[in-house]
């Protein structure tokens, strides 16, 4: 499974966000689920979320995701 967590946000994220995804990546790395061979961490930042949810899902599928987690 290579699991790609996706972001789509504007010009900043709050500060309690990124501590939550922090520690999602902890967690992930403590703790991975069986199969579990790769994660990465994506943001695109834009005024258009459609737009940065586009580009976000066809970059991780040229990359070769097999699994998606967006969060916003």
């Amino acid at each position: 499974m290579r699991l790609y967590i996706l972001i789509p946000s504007m010009d900043t994220v709050h500060a309690d966000f990124m501590v939550s995804v922090a520690a999602l990546n902890q967690a992930l790395f403590n703790h991975p689920p069986k199969g579990l061979e790769a994660v990465r961490l994506i943001n695109e930042r834009g005024s258009l979320i459609v737009q940065s949810r586009e580009f976000l899902v066809k970059r991780a599928v040229e990359e070769g995701a097999t699994h998606l987690l967006f969060l916003d």
